[in-house]
């Protein structure tokens, strides 16, 4: 098996998907200005396109980096890195709906990845496998 390691995977905040949804937050704000909404019309109207622009002006970053010495992730934040040594494995659950990936450690600790910080879990188990990590599916 041909090593695809040093991996890095990232993420934006500012994405066409997101200006889209921060355009009909916007246009669907001005139509309850103009036809007077009441206030509890508004306020969700107002908060989900605040949500969406405060999205796409900052724009924020996660990601992941694997190595064949640590696992290396950041969302917000939150930046954590973990030595390959540290990890007894890689548990990825799969639901009807999503994927879950915790790390394990050795010294008992789990760590939850966060969805935005990885690729699809199909991608993800083979880089893990190439570091030497143990992955454990269900």
């Amino acid at each position: 098996m041909t090593s695809n390691l040093p991996f890095h995977y990232e993420s934006k905040g500012r994405t066409a998907f997101h200006g889209a949804l921060l355009a009909l937050g916007i246009g669907m704000l001005a139509l309850a200005l103009v036809l007077t909404a009441p206030w509890f019309v508004i306020l969700p109207l107002a908060a989900f396109a605040a949500m969406m622009a405060y999205l796409v002006l900052r724009n924020p970053r996660a990601g992941l980096a694997i190595d064949s010495g640590a696992i290396e992730f950041w969302h917000g934040r939150r930046h954590e890195r973990i030595a390959v040594t540290e990890i007894a494995q890689v548990q990825i659950k799969r639901w009807s709906e999503s994927v879950d990936v915790a790390i394990h450690r050795h010294d008992g600790a789990v760590i939850d990845l966060p969805d935005r910080c990885r690729p699809a879990a199909e991608s993800l188990t083979p880089l893990l496998e190439s570091a030497g990590i143990t992955v454990t599916e269900s």
